[in-house]
């Protein structure tokens, strides 16, 4: 089952590796199961949550 209500797909993976590389974490996964819940109701790339939609005083970055 999906993890967020919402979604409208979901796959579950299981972790090979982790790679450590400076103060970041890189997984490798291999994925297990994958599900779709129900079909987009409009072009899937219509879901897309652009950043620049978010608001000026969202904070993305680093």
């Amino acid at each position: 089952a999906p993890v967020l209500s919402n979604a409208l797909a979901c796959i579950e993976c299981k972790v090979t590796t982790v790679v450590e590389q400076g103060d970041h974490h890189i997984f490798v996964a291999q994925v297990t199961s994958a599900n779709v819940a129900r079909q987009p109701d409009a072009r899937p790339d219509d879901a897309i949550l652009w950043m620049k939609d978010l608001g000026e005083k969202v904070f993305y970055g680093g």
